[in-house]
């Protein structure tokens, strides 16, 4: 079984979880709170995530390459880091819960997958589906 598209997923989750982890960080304003609260919640999500991800990759007789892996953190990280204010953040962080429910039905389209990998992904993007709903009401409040 080809698990690079699984090691993609899960670097894409680790991009996250930095992006998230960050974001946290630098919540400020009238919704501080909220949203630094929000931020802390989602970057251990992406984490168990990515850890899920790795290690069904290993488990399927993949390859897993750190190096190979966090290249493409990085090359993710360069296309969804700009994020200006809280804002902004919110925003990108909304933009990339979709790409994962794209990235799972791509996956699942195009590769042979073992049913309970397909559970494992779907279950991302069920999860994901909820986050996004969070994260499109949070962004309706500051409107």
């Amino acid at each position: 079984m080809n698990t690079i598209p699984l090691t993609k997923l899960a670097a894409r989750f680790r991009a996250m979880q930095l992006f998230a982890h960050n974001a946290h960080l630098l919540a400020k304003g009238q919704t501080f709170f909220q949203d630094h609260e929000a931020f802390g919640e989602f970057y251990p999500i992406y984490e168990t995530a990515f850890d899920g991800l790795v290690e069904k990759t290993i488990g399927l007789d993949g390859d897993y390459n750190p190096e190979a892996s966090f290249k493409q953190v990085g090359e993710f990280m360069s296309t969804t880091w700009g994020c200006t204010n809280t804002e902004k953040c919110f925003e990108k962080l909304l933009e990339m819960e979709k790409r994962i429910c794209t990235d799972v039905n791509d996956i699942l389209t195009r590769m042979d997958v073992t049913q309970g990998v397909s559970n494992f992904l779907q279950a991302l993007c069920d999860e994901s589906e909820g986050r996004q709903y969070k994260l499109k009401q949070r962004l309706k409040k500051a409107e």
